[in-house]
């Protein structure tokens, strides 16, 4: 009965010890994968299974993953398999009252239903607010906001300039918030906006195909048979006016920043089109950009493998091909 015990003892131990190994990894958010050409599908449940996180890929995605890493942080992680997937990481977190309306966005995130048809507002067209296609260092800004009776929908606008990831909010209700935020993480920040109006949030992993243009494409752009969104004048003042009440919520020093954003951005819609096109082809060959391009262009050869960047150019010499083809 001795040995019996001592066994169970030891046992319980063991499945203690494993059980604090595996919290202390999750938390961590250290990956080690060793994978060589296995299916995105398989290397996401390793992903989830390391970390405790929800990863949501949208389901025109096929591509076999190469990965050798060992206690990688998982945002370098998640931009290797986004270079070798030809896709993007982005984080959403979801401010939500029911449980229902977080399962139909998932749905919608992993392209099962259109995102319009969910319960959940704050997207926006082409914003890709999440892991860069490099690997290298990701710098993130501490959040300090003012919220004084502002509405959540606001005050989620206002996070999304932190640039830590898109805040959806539920469409059935828009309380008020009056809180301080001060030097604090994005995600603690979006917590204590959620506590504030009693309402539960959480972090996604969505995965999206670079070519479509941007995660939270809502609808066709001008020139592709649908309306142009900016020359709906109550339209321009609905985002102008929310624009507004976003300012009112940073600090001093970050809503001059954004005030000279919008000069920059008033100053390049008064030029011509051959202006505006002169404009960007001066900030493309800038030195920065320069840098930039060819950091992406070394950090596409060394996350991928042979097969993948042949697979990559057939693909786009197809697309190109297609393209000539419908111009005629």
């Amino acid at each position: 009965m001795k040995l019996l015990s001592r066994l169970v003892l030891a046992g319980v131990m063991s499945a203690v010890s494993y059980t604090g190994f595996l919290a202390w990894r999750a938390h961590t958010k250290l990956v080690t994968l060793h994978v060589r050409n296995a299916p995105l599908s398989e290397v996401v449940s390793k992903l989830r299974w390391q970390t405790w996180e929800t990863f949501i890929v949208k389901t025109n995605i096929k591509a076999s993953i190469t990965l050798d890493v060992h206690k990688m942080p998982l945002d370098q992680v998640l931009s290797i398999i986004g270079e070798q997937a030809s896709a993007r990481w982005t984080t959403v977190y979801p401010i939500y009252l029911q449980k229902r309306s977080l399962n139909t966005l998932q749905r919608a995130l992993g392209g099962e239903v259109p995102l319009a048809n969910t319960a959940f507002t704050n997207y926006s067209r082409g914003q890709f607010m999440g892991f860069r296609p490099d690997t290298g260092p990701r710098e993130t800004s501490l959040v300090t906001l003012h919220l004084t009776n502002t509405d959540l929908a606001i005050g989620a606008l206002a996070l999304q300039r932190f640039d830590g990831g898109q805040v959806f909010v539920e469409k059935n209700a828009n309380p008020k918030i009056t809180l301080e935020l001060n030097n604090i993480s994005f995600e603690t920040a979006v917590k204590k906006v959620a506590s504030a109006v009693h309402r539960s949030s959480t972090r996604l992993y969505t995965l999206e195909p670079m070519r479509v243009g941007g995660m939270m494409a809502m609808g066709p752009r001008q020139g592709r048979g649908g309306p142009d969104r900016t020359a709906d004048p109550d339209a321009i003042a609905q985002r102008q006016e929310k624009m507004e009440q976003v300012l009112t919520t940073l600090p001093e020093e970050e809503r001059k920043k954004a005030e000279e954003r919008q000069l920059e951005r008033a100053a390049m819609q008064s030029l011509t089109p051959e202006q505006r096109q002169q404009v960007m082809s001066d900030r493309m060959n800038s030195p920065e950009m320069q840098a930039r391009a060819e950091q992406r262009q070394v950090s596409g050869i060394k996350n991928t493998t042979p097969e993948q960047r042949r697979d990559r150019y057939e693909r786009m010499y197809e697309m190109r091909k297609a393209r000539a083809a419908r111009n005629g």
